[in-house]
């Protein structure tokens, strides 16, 4: 229930470099996830994470402390293990149709914060709740004779509201 959008993704940017707070890219081989950036217009802003990436560095105590070279968060990177991986037929259609950069994992080149930006943006102020949560969703019974203008779902929210969604 933080005041701000994004739960744990967080992009700062400190001394001129981005930091992320939470997580720090995305999976190539996520389809709906690519398919949102299309939508939202961020697919030329994504960018690959590898070996050749500036200097990376793990945050603790308010220390910057340098991963080793040829690392993707502390682990030796193998791309040609990780592309081999689970879904290869997947990740190459995502690249074909959004010319992604050769990477398992992507992200942005203003941090993950990039797409929480845009979401908001396109979702418009009006409709953003903060500081609570969804405690269930009821689809309504679809019956024209009754009103044709009715919502597809009932979102009842935390502090007692809810809210009317299309399908």
């Amino acid at each position: 229930r933080e005041p701000r959008l994004g739960g744990k993704i967080k992009s700062t940017k400190v001394n001129g470099n981005i930091v992320e707070r939470g997580p720090e890219s995305f999976l190539a081989d996520q389809a709906a996830i690519l398919r949102l950036c299309d939508k939202l217009g961020l697919s030329e802003r994504i960018v690959g994470m590898g070996p050749e990436a500036n200097q990376t560095y793990l945050a603790q105590d308010n220390h910057l402390f340098p991963l080793p070279p040829g690392t993707l968060m502390g682990i030796p990177f193998l791309e040609q293990t990780l592309i081999s991986a689970p879904l290869p037929e997947a990740k190459e259609a995502a690249k074909s149709f959004f010319a992604l950069p050769q990477s398992t994992f992507l992200t942005f080149r203003q941090g993950l914060q990039t797409l929480i930006d845009a979401l908001a943006l396109a979702i418009g102020e009006e409709h953003i709740r903060l500081g609570v949560r969804v405690v269930r969703i009821n689809k309504n019974a679809e019956n024209p004779s009754v009103d044709s203008n009715s919502s597809a779902y009932t979102i009842h929210l935390t502090n007692g509201t809810t809210l009317e969604a299309d399908g």
